[in-house]
């Protein structure tokens, strides 16, 4: 009967702790812009997290320009040509935290790089996915920055948001083309 008691004491306990973490979570949001890269045999992709300050409710504002957010190496011996992919992966909880989001993205020495007037793409809540391609890129590092962009919050979801409700997740894909 002891052990029930201490049992149950304990389980207090932990739910006292841990939900006092959750609260300090809940009212210290800050946003940032979370990558993902994965591995491959024909290129390597390092991620970096970008953070964009505060963001609050019925708000509007400006994302920083030239922050790198991956860094893709297609490996010295591979002599194809790559398509890199870059996707919004969480579009549909911002859109409950933003009217609407547009990131300017940009990859040094893609074709795309090449044409002045289409030199990025852009990122939406709506479209959440860009490509780039990367022709001839053997051995070098090729950065994909944010070049911008701008954000407009909904006022009526500023009670529920939380860190990752604001949190924009990027996803980077390498593949042969």
């Amino acid at each position: 009967m002891k052990k029930k008691w201490l049992l149950i004491g304990l389980i207090m306990a932990v739910l006292a702790v841990s939900g006092g973490v959750f609260a300090f979570t809940y009212t210290t949001a800050t946003a940032s812009i979370g990558v993902t890269a994965v591995k491959s045999d024909f290129a390597d992709v390092k991620g970096f997290n970008i953070d964009i300050g505060k963001v609050l409710g019925k708000q509007r504002g400006e994302l920083p320009t030239g922050k790198k957010v991956f860094e893709i190496t297609p490996h010295s011996a591979y002599s194809g040509d790559l398509v890199v992919k870059v996707y919004l992966t969480n579009a549909g909880t911002l859109s409950r935290a933003y009217q609407h989001l547009n990131m300017k993205l940009a990859l040094q020495n893609s074709e795309e790089w090449k044409d002045a007037d289409h030199k990025y793409q852009v990122l939406t809540l709506d479209n959440a996915v860009v490509t780039f391609n990367l022709n001839g890129q053997y051995g070098k590092k090729c950065e994909l920055t944010l070049e911008g962009g701008s954000y407009a919050t909904n006022p009526q979801e500023t009670l529920t948001w939380d860190s990752d409700s604001a949190q924009p997740l990027l996803y980077c894909e390498v593949t042969q083309r």
